[in-house]
């Protein structure tokens, strides 16, 4: 009697376990890359508009905890700096930079800072909680779901490749499904973790806008995951000892009265 009311209860367990609908892409992609902690790499960005090509090179320190650093060296030395409580941008040779507390950071701000370099996440973070439809695989592309994010975001169609990797994003015209805005896809794979990769060449096609296309290519190198990172990149004090920090708005009250 008790070996069937046990085989009884484990088979209820089963059964209530296989009733609950898996969870949203978008979360399951989130929750792989928890598994990422630190990552350091540089970062060579690459954007086409017409003839001209312009070059953004930058290396990148990014920790969980809200923190992180950025240092461009082309085409302006800036760096953004980020140290679990405010974020930090400032351009070198100049005796000023903002402060601004993560509190108060708007969402675009904070998921420049939460996103994991590299992966894709600034994506599927706006992507977070917007219900998905699943459409039909397409050649390459087993996994294919869809998302109408509040306007003004764009209709947004995130696909996987045959090994569940996020392989490409695409936009649509939020009014017109039919009409792509921009196309997202990541090549150039590095496993960096056991079953976790990265794509290290990323190539972005934005649709021509009054005759003008947009291509950007992104690619990554010296990346370097789940090592520890010693504490100075994300210093601020250490790293602009003589830089005057200001709120963003007397920053912009500031080159109002005085652009140059």
């Amino acid at each position: 009697m008790r070996s069937a009311c046990i085989l009884a209860v484990v088979l209820s367990a089963q059964l209530a376990a296989a009733a609950e609908p898996p969870p949203p892409l978008i979360e399951r992609l989130l929750a792989h890359n928890e598994s990422i902690r630190t990552v350091q790499c540089d970062i060579r960005r690459e954007v086409e508009i017409s003839d001209r090509v312009m070059t953004t090179l930058s290396r990148v320190w990014f920790a969980r905890g809200d923190r992180l650093c950025v240092e461009t060296v082309i085409p302006v030395p800036r760096r953004i700096v980020v140290d679990g409580n405010a974020i930090h941008k400032w351009i070198e040779g100049q005796p000023q930079g903002i402060r601004l507390p993560i509190a108060e950071a708007p969402t675009a701000e904070l998921l420049q800072v939460r996103r994991v370099p590299a992966t894709g996440e600034e994506y599927l973070l706006r992507l977070r909680g917007v219900d998905e439809t699943v459409l039909p695989p397409t050649e390459g592309f087993p996994v294919r779901r869809a998302y109408t994010p509040d306007t003004p975001h764009p209709y947004t169609v995130v696909a996987l490749d045959k090994k569940g990797r996020l392989a490409r994003i695409e936009f649509f015209d939020p009014a017109d499904h039919g009409q792509r805005l921009s196309r997202v896809d990541f090549r150039g794979w590095k496993e960096v973790l056991p079953g976790h990769w990265i794509a290290c060449s990323q190539t972005t096609e934005t649709e021509a806008r009054d005759g003008i296309a947009t291509f950007e290519t992104l690619r990554v190198s010296g990346l370097k995951v789940n090592q520890p990172i010693a504490p100075e990149p994300f210093d601020a004090a250490r790293q602009a000892p003589a830089i005057e920090f200001i709120p963003p708005a007397e920053m912009l009250e500031k080159l109002q009265r005085d652009p140059k």
